[in-house]
């Protein structure tokens, strides 16, 4: 599951674990509507109305225990310190193995420099969209005229072409 999806989860689960205890809190009537008591109302309108900082230590805890979940989604997804992400070095290959089968010859590549970069463009685009990129650079009249270059494919021109022509996003 890629990340977005992670989250996208995380926030069904909070709706979901909103409308049980609304629900719970709520009387059901024989005609299948519902109705919500005038105290519950009158306590959730305070809340929303208020600022964090002003709500009550026990509102606070809730929100606070809401938001570990948030943190522990985003650092599970995050590489650990002087851990390299392990999808510079997948796109990276990738990028070898597409020259390997288009233009038939295995780069050189800056795992420096050019993983750097990679890292950046991960910031945006997936793994696989990299790869689609790969291809289209690699089979373009750019490749042709400026080389087989990571750096390049991965630059802002061959990024912006590619972009208008294919609309990865």
């Amino acid at each position: 599951m890629i990340f977005k999806d992670k989250l996208a989860s995380l926030c069904h689960d909070q709706w979901a674990g909103w409308i049980v205890s609304l629900l719970g809190k709520s009387t059901h009537n024989n005609d299948g509507t519902i109705t919500v008591p005038k105290d519950v109302i009158d306590k959730w309108r305070k809340q929303m109305q208020t600022p964090y900082d002003l709500l009550s230590k026990a509102e606070k805890n809730l929100d606070l225990t809401e938001a570990d979940k948030f943190l522990k989604l985003f650092l599970a997804n995050q590489p650990k310190k002087n851990e390299p992400d392990p999808r510079v070095k997948t796109v990276i290959n990738n990028w070898i193995e597409y020259c390997q089968n288009i233009k038939g010859f295995k780069p050189e590549v800056s795992w420096g420099i050019e993983g750097a970069i990679v890292k950046k463009r991960l910031g945006r685009f997936t793994p696989e969209q990299l790869s689609d990129l790969f291809d289209y650079y690699l089979n373009s009249e750019d490749c042709k005229r400026m080389g087989c270059s990571l750096k390049i494919a991965l630059g802002n021109y061959i990024l912006n072409k590619w972009m208008i022509n294919n609309n990865p996003e």
